[in-house]
Parts: structure tokens; C-alpha cells; sequence
């Protein structure tokens, strides 16, 4: 567990979403599901491999109660690939949040960059 300064931090800024009052994140740095909890006030390492690795940066969203994280790999100079990881999250028996990666694919791949994502219904 990590205390309150780590909410400060920068490196998560704009790659986050909420889910029943708890903040996650993908670290890309250390290839691993974070999750904050409001009322205990610190960030914690989510249980499960996830399996995410080879990524340069990545942004997270919710859909449909899942995190959702898209993440972009350097082929070459020049090429990229998105990918996208649909996790699901559940509470074991102490209540500590666990992770089951429900699919993952390249959804494309080209030139281009990661920036920001938005999750839409239609």
C-alpha cells in the first residue's frame, strides 16, 4: 500500500476511471492494475495476471463495470499497435479487489498515437 502522496502524482493523470468509488489505473511502468480506495485513502496493487506487457503507454476507462485499457506498442519508428484489454474485477473472501483479463486483442495498427480515449453506447 502506498499513502495519499501517490494521488499527487502525475503519472496516472488522465489514464484513470472510477468504479463503485474505487480509482484505477494501468502502470505501464510496472505492468500493473492499481486501484485507490476513497475511504481507506491509499493505492493498492489489484490481485491477478493481467498479462499487459511490451507497452509504451496506455489509457484506461470503464465500460460496462469492467476497466477497459488500451494500450499502444512501438512496432518500429514509424508503426504502432493499439491494443485493448477488457478486465473484469471482483472481491475474493478478504475483500481485496482481484482481476480476470476477459479478452485482449490488437484493434489496430498503423501510424498513429495514443491520446485520450472516451467509451460510448450506442
Amino acid at each position: 500500500m502506498e499513502k495519499d502522496d501517490m494521488l499527487k502524482s502525475y503519472y496516472w493523470v488522465g489514464s484513470e476511471c472510477v468504479i463503485e468509488g474505487v480509482l484505477y489505473y494501468y502502470s505501464t511502468a510496472s505492468k500493473i492494475l492499481r486501484s485507490y480506495d476513497l475511504k481507506e485513502r491509499c493505492w493498492k496493487r489489484v490481485k491477478g495476471e493481467i498479462g499487459l506487457s511490451g507497452t509504451t503507454r496506455a489509457r484506461t476507462v470503464t465500460y460496462d463495470k469492467k476497466v477497459v485499457v488500451f494500450l499502444e506498442k512501438d512496432i518500429d519508428r514509424n508503426k504502432v499497435e493499439l491494443w485493448c484489454a477488457e478486465i473484469k474485477l471482483e472481491r475474493d473472501e478478504q475483500g481485496e479487489i482481484c482481476a480476470r483479463l476477459d479478452w485482449c486483442g490488437c484493434v489496430f495498427e498503423g501510424h498513429s498515437r495514443l491520446m485520450n480515449c472516451l467509451v460510448l453506447k450506442v
